[in-house]
């Protein structure tokens, strides 16, 4: 038997092909009957796996190739976003009517005490801040570190009189004069409906 030596032509890659008794090489010789043989293998180069290289095109952006990131750029095949609507926050105050409040009056006069025993250190402002706006909570705490450093004495309060207007629906103005049995203080403050409650937007002590 003979080993026969191929070699592609333009390749350099030599291959092996079947061994075959001797004698009977050459094309349309019989295959012999008996062990098993082997047939020719032809090995071929192996392609190239990368893609030829193209030139890239007059005015395109580096590293960008055909698809634009330029808005409104003519070359561009895709839709261009829109922007999206503007929405109220989901989480903003919602404005209520008067209707769905407490009572005006006895609310300011209650607000107008509480606020005044805060600035004064009876109370702490935790019981009143959350219906308080946070520009009025730090006017507040302002007041009642004053106080405390002046060393005020402090007296009982009752609320001596009440007025309150109404300029628009979930909008109260009020004026609330409390008393301490020696002295009387007008408290002025205005009153917003907000998620359902009363909000003291802006108050001034007297």
């Amino acid at each position: 038997m003979t080993a026969h030596t191929l070699e592609t032509p333009g390749s350099g890659i030599a291959t092996h092909a079947a061994l075959l008794p001797t004698g009977t090489d050459g094309p349309g010789a019989p295959i012999p009957a008996g062990p098993p043989h082997w047939r020719p293998v032809l090995v071929r180069p192996t392609p190239d796996r990368e893609p030829p290289a193209r030139a890239a095109e007059p005015g395109a952006r580096q590293g960008q190739g055909r698809l634009s990131l330029v808005a409104g750029d003519p070359r561009s095949t895709r839709t261009p976003l829109r922007p999206l609507p503007k929405r109220a926050h989901a989480f903003a105050p919602r404005p209520t009517s008067t209707a769905d409040l407490p009572e005006p009056r006895g609310w300011a006069a209650q607000l107008a005490l509480t606020c005044a025993q805060v600035a004064a250190g009876i109370r702490q402002p935790g019981q009143v801040s959350r219906f308080l706006s946070p520009g009025v909570q730090e006017s507040l705490s302002r007041r009642r570190a004053g106080a405390a450093r002046a060393g005020a004495a402090v007296r009982p309060l009752r609320a001596r009189a009440v007025v309150i207007s109404e300029p628009a629906d979930g909008i109260v103005d009020a004026v609330v004069v409390t008393d301490d049995g020696r002295r009387a203080r007008p408290i002025a403050l205005r009153m917003v409906g907000l998620d359902g409650r009363w909000i003291v937007t802006e108050m001034v002590m007297g």
